[in-house]
């Protein structure tokens, strides 16, 4: 039997879309700004996007399970951060998903050195309830 995937709003597609272009492009945006910058500022601001999404996709490997893929729990994460104001969520919304972010590379890291992909994956979905259990929004 197949899990009915939950259905999010466009805008949290775009919260979750803007949070990982911020992380991974910023510092390649920042160095383009400046004047004069030496070519190992430019080594490391190209580097900083592949280690993002190489990151990204090893906890994906990890902390994903039949009850909870990585993808739908970050939307999870955003959805519950998210207080119905635009402004006042981005304030929320981001610091929310870098954490739960950092959370699920420090999850995928422990099960790889437990060799225990299901300890992943079920920390990875205790992770997701903490937040939701904490959401900003109360329906």
């Amino acid at each position: 039997m197949k899990a009915v995937r939950p259905r999010f709003s466009v805008v949290v597609y775009f919260y979750l879309v803007s949070f990982f272009l911020l992380l991974g492009f910023l510092p390649v945006v920042l160095t383009a700004a400046r004047r004069a910058v030496s070519p190992g500022r430019w080594v490391a601001s190209v580097v900083w996007v592949g280690m993002i999404a190489g990151l990204g996709y090893y906890a994906d490997r990890w902390c994903s399970s039949e009850r909870m893929r990585f993808s739908d729990g970050l939307l999870w994460v955003t959805s519950s951060m998210m207080m119905g104001w635009v402004y006042l969520s981005f304030l929320f919304v981001f610091p929310a998903l870098l954490l739960a972010f950092m959370g699920s590379i420090l999850v995928a890291l422990s099960g790889n050195l437990r060799r225990a992909p299901e300890y992943s994956q079920t920390q990875w979905l205790r992770l997701v309830h903490f937040f939701y259990r904490n959401r900003m929004r109360q329906q």
